[in-house]
């Protein structure tokens, strides 16, 4: 059921719903209200892009109250969002204390948010939220490298995490960084744009956990270890039918940064017709 409700002593019949809606499924009713056929309900993408764009708040759809959406008068300013993107950095020296809960809900709430290739909306976030599962999870990771160099059936190109289980075992991490969060997105295979769906999913979370003060780095020793050693993931609880490319470590950084980096060259292809 989609619960498309219209709230008639609101509803200003501007048919901006009816016009913005991706799949055409909305139409007027006799008395110029917009409503959705029983027949068409099954095409709606459940983008809510009706219910963001009525002026007046009139339109309800999935049980969703307009009142309790973010307003967009809340949104930053360019200034402000330049400058978070300029001044996120990875962070590979955290604090040995726990994100908050809260802030950790916050993060998982605003990433829902993020879009998805056909809104199939069917990411799966693993988290590890505190420090004590994080150093659990540490020593069984390595417990398994450990036993494909023993066994011999580390790829050849993989050769070099010999030496990270070296520095570990000699106490310094490469691969964890002592972090004491770690996220995995991941979607399930064959429907829709899955890996784009988990990197698009990360990307939000990594910005919006840099305006919390909460550091993240992209963690890709272990998306290679996903590659080759894909039962780690059992470890992890990943679904066996779901592509999982990258995972974030995350946590409170260690160390500040008073200013941004300077990257503003690029390459360019503009084509000719």
């Amino acid at each position: 059921m989609l619960e498309f409700s219209i709230d008639r002593k609101k509803c200003r019949r501007c048919s901006l719903c009816m016009e913005d809606c991706p799949v055409s499924i909305i139409e007027k009713d006799s008395e110029g209200f917009p409503f959705i056929t029983k027949e068409k309900e099954k095409l709606c993408l459940k983008c809510q892009h009706c219910l963001a764009i009525c002026p007046d708040a009139a339109l309800s759809i999935l049980g969703k109250n307009p009142d309790e959406s973010m307003p967009a008068s809340d949104m930053p300013a360019a200034k402000q969002v330049e400058a978070l993107i300029r001044n996120r950095r990875s962070i590979r020296h955290f604090k040995k204390n726990d994100v908050e809960f809260e802030t950790i809900r916050s993060l998982l709430c605003v990433t829902a948010n993020c879009p998805t290739g056909e809104n199939m909306r069917a990411l799966t976030f693993t988290i590890i939220d505190n420090r004590e599962d994080m150093e659990k999870f540490v020593v069984k990771a390595y417990g398994l490298l450990e036993k494909r160099i023993e066994e011999g059936t580390l790829p050849e190109r993989f050769r070099f995490y010999a030496a990270l289980l070296r520095r570990y075992k000699s106490g310094r991490d490469i691969i964890f960084r002592g972090a004491p969060h770690l996220i995995v997105a991941s979607a399930p295979k064959g429907e829709g744009t899955p890996e784009a769906d988990c990197f698009i999913a990360l990307s939000y979370f990594d910005l919006y956990a840099y305006s919390l003060k909460v550091g993240t780095v992209w963690v890709g020793f272990l998306a290679f270890m996903f590659e080759f050693m894909p039962e780690i993931k059992d470890v992890l609880g990943i679904p066996a039918d779901h592509e999982a490319p990258y995972a974030l470590l995350f946590g409170k950084a260690k160390y500040k940064y008073p200013r941004g980096v300077q990257r503003d060259d690029f390459r360019i292809n503009r084509p000719e017709f």
